[in-house]
Formats: structure tokens, sequence, C-alpha cells
């Protein structure tokens, strides 16, 4: 059994096209592909918390969907995905 974690989960687990675009092979073989650790995106945020503005930037690896465009107030889908392990102590 193989397991990921950090940086080649993420390689797994994101597409460079999407899912249509991408041919069986580049699916079938995304194991093989190198670890990118230098190319990253970041997403920033303002918001409010009642009376406090609060301004949040964060490491995002991909899209949900299938577009990408900065327009204002405009809701992106950005992602950064996780996995959790449960460890259980006997």
């Amino acid at each position: 059994m193989a397991m990921y974690a950090g940086y080649k989960f993420e390689t797994l687990s994101t597409l460079d096209k999407t899912w249509d675009e991408s041919t069986r092979d580049e699916i079938e073989h995304r194991n093989e592909n190198v670890v990118d650790n230098i190319q990253q995106y970041c997403s920033i945020v303002k918001t409010q918390l009642g009376s406090s503005s609060i301004i949040i930037g964060g490491e995002v690896d991909c899209v949900w969907g299938t577009t990408f465009s900065v327009k204002a107030n405009e809701i992106i889908n950005l992602i950064h995905p996780k996995i959790l392990s449960l460890i259980t102590l006997n």
C-alpha cells in the first residue's frame, strides 16, 4: 500500500488541466510526476468579524471548477487539499 502526504499528495490530487481535457495516461500516471514545491499560489482575503477588519493570506493549490478569473466581489473556489489520519491507541 502506498501512502503520500504533503507536496506529493498535492501533486497526486490535482491536475494541470480539467478532467475532460486530461488524457487517460496523464490521469493514471500522476504518481510519476515530479513534485514541484516552488510553484505556489497565495490568496489574500479581506473580511470582517464584528467591527474588526481582518486580512488573511494563505497558500492555495488549485481551483474547484474549470475557470479562474479575478473580478471584484466574485467568489472563487480556491482550495488547499488536506488529508486526515485517525490514530487509535489500543
